[in-house]
């Protein structure tokens, strides 16, 4: 019984990643992955990109112009905010917005103002960076961690096993040259949302 449960389970996320990737937001195979290594059961990650629509239309609602440049993340029901914006003001109405959203547990944010000069292409390297050094952290899968970069600076986003996983992710990327900040947004799993995983003997 138990292993058909386990089963069903697997199932939901399946639809729910290729729902996912269907929309163009994620390549099956990567969504199929991160479902699979992820330290969250299967119900808490269906709540996640359920939450994590509601809030990307949210923000086209509230701003359209920032629909492209804000990118929204949701764990356990703990919402977070980041990319570009062209004033405090729009931070503060996005922010708003995605508070009074239903299962917003709580919003954490890195919503810098556009720069003038930008290098997308120094960002995408830098990524690439860090991407590499978090794959060498021992006992973790680099498909637990999302990476942002904006003009250098460094957001890490996702649920890991523990607190000592989140420290030295933070350390590690800090130590990258070209890294002129780190903003470490890393969870470790609350209890009602943790994925059971069968011990090997």
């Amino acid at each position: 019984m138990r292993t058909s449960r386990r089963w069903a389970a697997v199932a939901v996320v399946i639809v729910g990643c290729l729902m996912v990737s269907a929309c163009g937001r994620m390549r099956p195979y990567r969504a199929l992955a991160k479902a699979a290594s992820s330290e969250e059961n299967a119900a808490a990650q269906i709540q996640d990109h359920q939450l994590k629509a509601r809030i990307r239309e949210t923000i086209f609602t509230t701003n359209s112009g920032l629909a492209l440049a804000v990118t929204p993340y949701a764990y356990m029901g703990h919402a977070f905010l980041v990319g570009f914006v062209g004033s405090a003001d729009e931070a503060d109405a996005l922010m708003r917005a995605v508070r009074a959203i239903d299962g917003v547990r709580t919003l954490e944010t890195y919503l810098p103002m556009r720069p003038a000069e930008r290098s997308t292409a120094g960002d995408l390297e830098l990524k690439a960076q860090v991407k590499g050094t978090l794959a060498l952290e021992p006992g973790e899968v680099v498909t637990r961690i999302e990476i942002e970069v904006l003009a250098g600076h460094v957001v890490l986003l996702g649920v890991v096993r523990s607190s000592d996983a989140v420290t030295a992710a933070g350390t590690s990327v800090g130590r990258i040259s070209g890294v002129t900040g780190v903003t470490n947004f890393l969870l470790v799993p609350e209890a009602e949302y943790e994925s059971v995983r069968p011990r090997i003997r």
